[in-house]
């Protein structure tokens, strides 16, 4: 394959940079109160151009408060029977420990309640 230089490459390397370029600066942007102002008219007008073309009864239906249930079927499993994870939960899960090293250059390892004591 050859590194050399196309038209199309040019083209895809310079939208990428101009879009990584501009999006650079959004934190500035959405924290202004105008910026804001002008997404929340936006977000107005693409719902009505949405209900406009569509219809009022091909959006998901919305439900209420009043609507959603107290009480949740489980998902999968609710009580595992693995003796490790029985250990755990008898301990409150107090031995139990996270090990992040998948995007770090060495492991760390940690314990959840220190680090959630540690972020209050």
């Amino acid at each position: 394959m050859s590194r050399l230089m196309t038209r199309r490459r040019f083209l895809i390397g310079s939208t990428l940079t101009a879009s990584a370029l501009g999006l650079s600066g959004c934190d500035a942007l959405v924290e202004s109160d105008r910026t804001r102002s002008i997404l929340k008219i936006a977000e107005g007008l693409t719902m009505t151009a949405q209900r406009f073309l569509l219809g009022d009864d091909a959006l998901a239906r919305e439900f209420g408060e009043a609507d959603l249930s107290p009480v949740f079927r489980s998902n999968g499993t609710s009580m595992p029977d693995n003796p490790r994870y029985l250990d755990w939960m008898s301990r409150q899960f107090s031995t139990w420990r996270l090990e992040v090293g998948a995007v770090l250059a060495r492991a760390v390892e940690g314990d959840v309640i220190a680090h959630a004591d540690h972020q209050a």
